[in-house]
């Protein structure tokens, strides 16, 4: 391959390959987001798993009230 042919074909990449950064940007700081709320509800969930159990004066289903 002659140098002009190398040129072009390194300028053709280019953009493309700029292209591609940018989406993989996107997509990382996408995923991180995600991740970020995944984590919060998980977090939520063990508090309210947790206040239900201690709020729920309901008798279990075995007894009775008096």
């Amino acid at each position: 391959m002659n140098s002009g042919a190398r040129k072009w074909l390194q300028n053709e990449r280019a953009p493309r390959q700029s292209r591609l950064r940018q989406q993989d940007i996107g997509l990382k700081t996408h995923l991180d987001q995600l991740d970020l709320q995944i984590s919060k509800l998980q977090l939520d969930l063990g508090t309210t798993s947790g206040e239900a159990l201690d709020s729920d004066s309901r008798p279990s289903s075995g007894t009775r009230a008096p």
